[in-house]
C-alpha cells in the first residue's frame, strides 16, 4: 500500500483512469485490514484505449514488463503480443522497490474482466464498468476508484469462473481456492442490498455471461449456504443441470468431473483426472503452453 497508494494518486493526477480490483478493493470495503486478506500483486482495470498512455506512463516511473519476479527479465516483444492479443491483460508491469518487505512491486494490468480465450470470450461492453464508477477511501484519506457493487462481483465471479475451468490452472493448482469463494461470500453479504439485482440479470443474459455468474454462485452457495436471491438465480440459471460439473470450457468439448466438489476442494490430486483426456482434444490449452514456453 505505502507504494501503491502514491502511484493510484499520480495516475489519477495524470487523468489515466485506472479501478483497483480484488484484493484492494476487499480490503477496504469487506474486510476492514489491510493485513488480512494477502496479495501477491495489485490488479487494476483500465480500457484499451488508455493502455498505451498507461505503459509509457509506468516505463517512465522505472517498471519494465516482465513475467521474472527475481530477476526482472523483460519480456520479448513476441510475448507482449501474445498476452496481448490472446488474453485479457498485458505481461505485468514489474518494478524494484529496495523495500525488504515488498521488493517487488506487481501491477497487473488488465483490459476486460473476462477471459479472451477462443470459446469462452464475452463481449461485454467495458465502458459500462467505467461509465457507473464509484470513489471510495483507503487508509483513511487517498481516494481511488471502484466498480459499481454488481460489476465488482460480475469481475470477481468471472476470475474466478477462470481459474475454477481453465485447464492450465487445474493442472498449476489454481483452480480452486477457498478464500476466492469467501472473498464472493463476503462481498455479497456486505453488499446485497446495494447490488443491482435486476439490472445484473438483465446485462449478464443480453452480452451471455450468465452462465459464469450461476457457475460460480452455485459453487459459493454450496459451501456456505443461500444467499443470492431466489429469483436472480432462477433468471440467470442455464438449462444444462450438469453445466457446473464442467470444466475446460475454452476448448470444444468440455468435461465432466468425476470427483465431487467438495472433496476436490481439499484434494490436490484431483488435477489426475486431466491424465485421462486425450491430448488431442486439449488444443486451446497446448497452444497456449507452447506459445508461453516457446517464447
Amino acid at each position: 500500500y505505502k507504494h501503491i497508494l502514491p502511484l493510484l494518486d499520480e495516475l489519477k493526477q495524470n487523468n489515466i483512469i485506472c479501478v483497483p480490483l480484488k484484493g484492494i478493493i476487499l480490503n477496504q470495503i469487506i474486510y476492514k485490514d489491510t493485513k488480512l486478506r494477502q496479495s501477491g500483486d495489485f490488479d487494476i482495470l483500465v480500457q484499451e484505449k488508455d493502455l498505451s498512455k498507461l505503459t509509457d506512463f509506468l516505463i517512465s516511473r522505472g517498471f519494465v514488463q516482465s513475467l521474472d519476479t527475481k530477476n526482472l527479465v523483460p519480456a520479448s516483444k513476441k510475448m507482449k503480443i501474445f498476452y496481448r492479443m490472446s488474453t485479457h491483460e498485458v505481461v505485468p508491469f514489474l518494478k524494484d522497490t529496495g523495500d525488504d518487505f515488498c521488493p517487488v512491486l506487481n501491477l497487473d494490468v488488465q483490459f476486460d474482466i473476462f477471459s479472451r480465450a477462443k470459446h469462452t470470450r464475452v463481449y461485454f461492453p467495458i465502458e459500462k464498468l467505467f461509465d457507473s464508477l464509484r470513489e471510495i477511501n483507503v487508509n483513511g484519506h487517498q481516494t481511488i476508484y471502484s466498480l459499481a457493487p454488481e460489476y465488482n462481483l460480475l469481475q470477481l465471479s468471472s476470475h474466478v469462473f477462470r481459474d475454477m475451468t481453465r485447464i492450465q490452472d487445474i493442472r498449476s493448482g489454481r483452480d480452486l481456492r477457498l478464500i476466492y469463494f469467501v472473498d464472493i461470500y463476503e462481498f455479497i453479504s456486505h453488499s446485497i442490498t446495494e447490488i443491482d439485482w435486476e439490472k445484473l440479470a438483465s446485462e449478464c443474459l443480453e452480452y451471455h455471461c450468465n452462465h459464469m455468474l450461476y457457475y460460480v454462485l452455485y459453487h459459493v452457495e454450496l459451501l456456505f449456504g443461500p444467499i443470492v436471491p431466489r429469483t436472480f438465480m432462477e433468471k440467470i440459471a442455464v438449462e444444462d443441470l450438469q453445466f457446473v460439473n464442467r470444466y475446460a470450457f475454452e476448448e470444444i468439448e468440455s468435461f465432466l468431473w468425476n470427483m465431487p466438489f467438495h472433496q476436490r476442494l481439499f484434494d490436490l490430486s484431483r488435477k489426475n483426472e486431466l491424465n485421462s483426456i486425450d491430448s488431442s482434444k486439449l488444443t486451446e490449452s497446448n497452444r497456449y503452453s507452447e506459445v508461453l514456453s516457446t517464447y
